[in-house]
């Protein structure tokens, strides 16, 4: 029987908790006494590693022996290659006391053995990741401003490198079929944009570019992949804007072919939280100044269901993709909102109060939800539920610092059970009736048969049905542009009655002589702006003095034009 495996980082050490499918029955393994740094399970499940003062412990789960014990007690990142095969490590860079420089602070080892690849100099947090291929037949670091590429786990030299700018951060696709695509991330200097491009490995010439993306007002840049690497959002933030003192965020689209855009908003707002499905076809954005909005597009960036507003920040698919939880957590309250994403329909609403990490189960019914320091450090602890909100276990701590799931791809979707509306402790009905509190001043008198919610409050619609009365003030406004500017294109190219209009739609022919060509073209083009001019002003537009004048010389570019064309 498969089951879901957790592991926990406290002040009480490092423990593995393991149970049946229903969680009725649990016990810990791999217990380790020592307060740990960092952990971190492999891709596949088989390995497990943690950082504590003696140094990085890499363990095989099933059989729960230590395989390799590596020197670096500092260790403050961890990451295992798709496969488990291998593990690189990063820590924080220091220089020590009369020397010029520091020692390599990040460096790949054998899992098995822990015997060292290679080793480098990252000084910088952000960009000290490596990412492989799914195969492991490629694999990509960031060194200086350039990104190296090594094949077949071969650290000797790379074969293959990418130059183009200061580079700031790079991702790769992990696609096997086919040469993975890369995007890089260059930041904009003295006055030029930052800009986002894509290459097809090992293409990277300039002339080879795939895509590109420019950009301004960009301090910060997140580049997300989908799984097959067909397309890549890009989200900027900048740390303060005139607007807010959050800073401005953007949200950009790339695709694999090259076609770019800039993903729509219908509020105004920072973007809180980025989600691509599991299926690849879609993928969901927490948007707007609170109460947030969530939506989920395609890949033609087109939106397909909002979500409504509420008191959100981010929205997490589970392993299948057919569940999306949508969370307020951090400084909020903690409500979650379970749906189906086939159906569009709500499964379950519920709170995880002073939750500081939300994470679901490989088989996607559970999900794990802690109390974790140092963002708390009072009534520390996880619980494990199902979707329906039935607590299933949990267990408190002095301090807890993390919990994640061990990855597990053999377990099965299982069909959605819904759960049936209950009245909340702090709802009381009458006559079926939600009874609404009337302050003693306005008793007696007549009152509203349904409570009044909040005038920003936008309840769940299928945007492809979405009408003009549900639709927000922005969203109308620019779509009766796009409406007008249409009838306008359409007016323009209809067939007009009179002679002189008639003319001016013929097909010109050529006379031969250029400057005379050139004239009749200009002529019939003053011609167009002034039917453009004559259709605003029927449709009761003012128009400026020099558009009025440029219509009472109709008379005479229809002259003009004539005399030409003989």
């Amino acid at each position: 029987m498969m089951h879901n495996l957790f592991a926990a980082r406290s002040s009480d050490g490092v423990e593995i908790f393991s149970g049946k499918e229903d969680y009725s029955e649990h016990e810990g393994f791999c217990g380790r006494p020592s307060a740990a740094r960092v952990m971190s399970f492999s891709a596949n499940g088989e390995y497990f590693a943690y950082c504590d003062e003696n140094g990085v412990h890499v363990i095989h789960v099933e059989t729960q022996t230590e395989k390799c014990l590596i020197n670096r007690p500092r260790t403050v990142l961890i990451q295992f290659s798709p496969l488990g095969t291998h593990i690189s490590l990063w820590e924080p860079y220091q220089v020590k006391a009369g020397e010029k420089e520091g020692v390599n602070n990040a460096s790949i080892y054998e899992s098995e053995t822990g015997n060292e690849l290679i080793s480098f100099r990252r000084r910088e947090r952000s960009g000290c990741e490596v990412y492989w291929t799914s195969d492991e037949s490629l694999c990509a670091r960031l060194h200086n401003s350039e990104v190296h590429f090594y094949t077949n786990n071969d650290f000797a030299s790379p074969p293959k490198r990418l130059q183009i700018g200061r580079i700031e951060d790079f991702r790769i696709t992990t696609k096997v079929r086919g040469d993975p695509m890369v995007s890089v991330y260059v930041p904009g200097q003295k006055g030029q944009p930052s800009f986002v491009r894509l290459f097809k490995y090992p293409n990277f010439r300039s002339e080879e570019v795939v895509g590109n993306r420019s950009f301004y007002k960009a301090d910060k840049v997140d580049m997300l992949w989908n799984n097959r690497g067909s397309a890549v959002i890009i989200v900027t933030a900048t740390d303060t804007s005139a607007d807010s003192y959050y800073g401005e965020s953007g949200l950009h689209f790339l695709s694999a072919k090259g076609d770019s855009c800039l993903i729509s908003r219908d509020k105004n707002g920072p973007v809180y939280h980025v989600e691509w499905a599991p299926s690849d076809k879609e993928f969901c954005v927490v948007y707007g100044f609170m109460p947030a909005k969530v939506t989920i597009y395609n890949l033609k960036c087109d939106p397909i269901f909002d979500f409504g507003t509420g008191a959100r920040n981010c929205a997490y698919y589970n392993p299948f993709g057919n569940i999306l939880a949508i969370c307020g957590f951090g400084n909020l309250k903690g409500d979650v909102e379970f749906w189906d994403v086939a159906q569009k329909k709500k499964i379950n609403s519920t709170t995880f109060s002073d939750t500081t990490l939300f994470r679901w189960a490989p088989d996607g019914v559970h999900v794990i939800t802690a109390t974790c320091a140092p963002r708390l450090r009072v009534g520390n602890g996880f619980k494990v539920w199902n979707y329906n909100g039935n607590l299933i276990y949990e267990k408190s701590f002095k301090e807890l610092w993390e919990v994640c799931w061990r990855p597990n791809k053999d377990f099965k979707v299982k069909p959605i059970q819904f759960v049936s509306t209950r009245p909340t402790a702090s709802t009381s009905t009458t006559n079926g009736q939600a009874k609404v509190y009337v302050p003693p001043a306005l008793r007696g008198r007549p009152q509203p048969t349904t409570p009044k919610v909040r005038d920003d409050y936008e309840p769940p619609s299928n945007v492809r049905n979405k009408t003009e009365e549900s639709m927000s003030k922005s969203a109308l406004k620019n779509r009766k542009k796009r409406e007008a500017k249409r009838n306008r294109v359409n007016e323009s190219n209809t067939e007009p009655s009179s002679a002189p209009r008639k003319t001016a739609a013929e097909v010109f022919d050529s006379s031969g002589d250029p400057e005379k060509d050139k004239k009749i073209r200009n002529l019939r083009k003053k011609l167009r702006q002034i039917e453009n001019l004559k259709s605003l002003q029927t449709e009761g537009k003012k128009l400026e003095l020099n558009q009025l004048e440029k219509i009472k010389s109709e008379a005479d570019v229809v002259a003009e034009l004539k005399a030409l064309e003989i």
